[in-house]
């Protein structure tokens, strides 16, 4: 089962500094959720796109993509996952783009509080695999 894990990246202003403080809030819970499916008696993985950000956020600064582009990618790896976690610490616009796609993959959809602990996260885990019939 692999969840893509839908959170802000440029937030409510797209500053560098709540851009920097959004991307170690996506490392910080992909730490979490690593944890969580340590705690789950089957195979569990995460996509957490802070994680793998280095390259688009690069690109973006050289203008080799826009950030068009960069949801584009996004939504199409959210298409290669089982389900959706949205992560709620801040609004944002990419979230609720990831979340339409979601519902139009009809694709499991689980919302976490702003500050998860990890028993949040393991039932999130529990109720995508209950809904995908595993």
């Amino acid at each position: 089962m692999k969840i893509y894990v839908a959170h802000a990246i440029r937030g409510k202003t797209g500053t560098p500094e709540e851009i920097k403080k959004n991307l170690t809030m996506a490392i910080y819970l992909a730490e979490d959720l690593k944890a969580a499916g340590l705690c789950v008696p089957y195979k569990v993985e995460f996509y957490v796109p802070g994680v793998q950000d280095t390259f688009p956020q690069k690109a973006l600064e050289l203008g080799l993509l826009t950030i068009d582009d960069i949801l584009a990618i996004d939504l199409a790896i959210l298409g290669d996952c089982d389900a959706l976690v949205e992560a709620t610490w801040v609004e944002s616009s990419g979230v609720r783009g990831e979340v339409k796609e979601a519902k139009r993959l009809a694709k499991p959809i689980v919302r976490l509080p702003k500050k998860p602990c990890l028993s949040d996260l393991v039932k999130a885990i529990g109720k995508i695999r209950k809904e995908l019939g595993q």
